[in-house]
């Protein structure tokens, strides 16, 4: 892979300066913690990118109602089916 150069601004310096004694410490390249806090920090993006604003129509008898919530799919809608495989 060819080398890649990553911008520091001045301001950043003692942030920088921390990883680099924090990667000497834990015996690891700069490297390998620069790309271990990227991909947890892309990891939660994308956690957060999938949550979405959630309602559901509920019903008990003759009462209906809309709960809503932040949150994401873990059966799309058109995908889901009631305890009878019915679609829901």
């Amino acid at each position: 892979m060819p080398n890649k150069t990553l911008y520091i601004r001045d301001d950043d310096a003692p942030l920088w300066e921390r990883a680099e004694l924090f990667a000497k410490q834990s015996r690891q390249s700069l490297s390998q913690l620069v790309m271990a806090a990227l991909d947890r920090h892309l990891a939660a993006e994308l956690d957060t990118a999938e949550m979405q604003d959630i309602k559901i129509k509920r019903r008990d008898g003759e009462r209906r109602w809309v709960e809503g919530f932040l949150g994401r799919w873990l059966v799309k809608p058109e995908e889901a089916s009631d305890e009878l495989g019915r679609p829901a």
